[in-house]
C-alpha cells in the first residue's frame, strides 16, 4: 500500500487550525535570516521581517465536516503528502538538475494543486457550484405545480420530516415550496380532507 492509499484508508480527524495556501517550504525559499518581506495588497504596504509560518494562512481553509459532524483534515494531509514529494524536487530544480519522469509527474501535481488551493480559487469553485445547483434546481423544478405534486406525493404525509429534510442554505424555491406545502397542509386539515 503506497502513501496515497494509506491516506485514503482512514479519516484524518486532527490537524492544524491555521492552514497554508502557499506551502511553508515554498515561502522558506524566499527567506533571509528566517524572515521575508511581503506586499499586503489589501493595505497597499510592504510588511518586513515576516516568518513563513505566519504567512499565507487561513483558519480551517481545507477543514470540512463529514456526515457524522466530525472535523476532517483530509485535504491538509493530502497537501502535506504532495508537498513532501515536491520539496526535494524544487531543490533539485534550483540546483539546475534534470527531473525524472516520476519527479515531473509529482511536481506537476504540486503545481496543479497550488493553482486551486488558494482562497480565491476555492471561492470561485464554490460560486460555480452554487450557480450549477441553482440552475439545476430552476430547471428541474421550474413549474410550481410540479413541485407541489411532488411534495404532496412524497413529503406531505410526514410533515415533520419535510422541515428537517431541507437544510438552511438551499435554494429559495425549496423554502417557497415548504411555505406553500404548509399552507396546503393547513387547508387540507381545516377542510377535513
Amino acid at each position: 500500500m503506497d502513501k496515497f492509499e494509506k491516506f485514503a484508508f482512514k479519516p484524518h480527524l486532527e490537524g492544524p487550525k491555521q492552514q497554508h495556501y502557499v506551502p511553508r517550504f515554498y515561502l522558506e525559499g524566499f527567506t533571509s535570516e528566517q524572515t521575508l518581506s511581503v506586499f499586503d495588497r489589501v493595505k497597499g504596504e510592504i510588511r518586513h521581517r515576516q516568518k513563513p509560518e505566519n504567512l499565507a494562512t487561513v483558519g480551517h481553509l481545507y477543514t470540512f465536516e463529514d456526515n457524522q459532524d466530525r472535523k476532517r483534515f483530509d485535504f491538509e494531509v493530502l497537501f502535506g503528502l504532495v508537498e513532501a514529494a515536491a520539496t526535494p524536487i524544487l531543490k533539485s530544480l534550483v540546483q539546475g538538475e534534470s527531473l525524472s519522469p516520476k519527479d515531473r509527474e509529482s511536481f506537476a501535481l504540486f503545481l496543479g494543486l497550488a493553482a486551486v488551493r488558494t482562497p480565491a480559487a476555492i471561492a470561485d469553485a464554490k460560486a460555480a457550484h452554487a450557480g450549477l445547483v441553482k440552475a439545476q434546481t430552476l430547471h428541474w423544478y421550474s413549474d410550481e405545480n410540479e413541485v407541489l405534486e411532488l411534495l404532496k406525493k412524497k413529503l406531505v404525509p410526514r410533515r415533520t420530516r419535510l422541515h428537517c429534510a431541507i437544510k438552511p442554505g438551499r435554494s429559495r424555491r425549496w423554502f417557497e415550496a415548504i411555505r406553500m406545502t404548509s399552507k396546503w397542509t393547513r387547508s387540507l386539515h381545516s377542510t377535513g380532507r
